[in-house]
């Protein structure tokens, strides 16, 4: 089975926003988490609702520019993002 996450690597760690990422990547499907990796502020992972969106946002946005650099997006070994523990 294929995982409804996605890794996005090589983003601007000045810009770096949760809501810039959903934004860019609704557009594949929608969108059930965006997490921000807090020790490696270049990547952020996001979960689709299914893996079939995963895929395609894989497919269609590895390669594009966001905030000026060139992103690239991989299949995540997760197959779902934890929720922050406050």
């Amino acid at each position: 089975a294929k995982s409804c996450v996605i890794l996005v690597n090589n983003l601007d760690t000045e810009k770096v926003s949760v809501q810039g990422i959903f934004n860019l990547f609704s557009t594949c499907g929608v969108i059930s988490r965006v997490k921000i990796l807090y020790n490696k502020r270049d990547s952020a992972m996001v979960m689709f609702d299914n893996p079939e969106h995963a895929e395609n946002a894989r497919l269609s946005l590895s390669g594009v520019p966001l905030w000026g650099n060139t992103v690239l997006v991989s299949n995540s070994k997760h197959r779902l993002i934890q929720a922050n523990r406050s």
